[in-house]
Formats: structure tokens, sequence, C-alpha cells
């Protein structure tokens, strides 16, 4: 073996293992890249859920508020708010609603407090009010 065979040899060991750690090191980056962007797309799917059910709690709420003042009175005596209110793909939703009343010299004042709320437990709650005149 000649003194050139052996210096070209050396040479060619020295550049497979220079590839292989810079192989390694990508590697390295390449999985713990991955990773984070794992965690993150994880986070962001949980964070779209959480926003899909608010807005669907705010807007059976709504609804709820919108039928309190169309009749508050029937309300306060034990009609039921929500029951109408709960679209498709939002049957899960329980709504409550705790009213008082005050009695102005023209007329009532009557307040509401709704809550919505599901298996996970309260979601949003919304007070709401409405004056009813008595003058005709």
């Amino acid at each position: 073996m000649s003194l050139a065979n052996a210096h070209n040899d050396s040479r060619h060991i020295k550049s497979t293992t220079a590839f292989v750690v810079e192989t390694l090191i990508l590697l390295v980056a390449l999985v713990s890249s991955m990773g984070v962007l794992t965690q993150l797309f994880s986070r962001s799917i949980a964070a779209s859920q959480q926003s899909e059910r608010l807005c669907q709690a705010v807007n059976v709420a709504e609804n709820a508020a919108e039928e309190f003042a169309a009749d508050p009175a029937g309300v306060a005596a034990g009609k039921k708010v929500g029951r109408g209110v709960a679209l498709k793909g939002r049957d899960g939703y329980r709504v409550s609603c705790e009213t008082a009343q005050a009695k102005r010299s023209a007329g009532t004042l009557w307040r509401a407090h709704i809550t919505v709320s599901d298996s996970q437990g309260k979601v949003y709650s919304l007070d709401t009010s409405r004056y009813v005149s008595e003058v005709r």
C-alpha cells in the first residue's frame, strides 16, 4: 500500500465521520423541533375547543336573555328560559335563570341572572334587566 492510498483512506474516514456527526446533529434538531411543534398544535386544538364551547354558551345565554326580555313576568312565574335555545349540536347546555323584581312608581324593573353550564361546569353567565312600564 502506497503512502498516497493511506492518505486518501484517512481523508475518506474523516469526511465520513464528519458527515455522520452532522447528520446526527440535524436529526436531534429535527426531533426536538417536531416535539415543540406537536405541543403547540395540541395546545392550539385545546384552545380552539374551549373557544367553541364558550361561543356556543354565549349564544345560548343571549337567546335565553331575549326570552326573558320578551316576558320577564312569565319567567319569574316559572316559565323556563333556554328550552328552545339549544340549537343543533348544543344539547349539552343547561340554562338557569334567577329573577328579581323591584317595584317602581310607574312600573317594575325586572332583573335576571342567567347561567349556562354543561357537563364540565359553569361556562358563561349573563346579567340582564328590563323595565316594564305600567303607564298606558
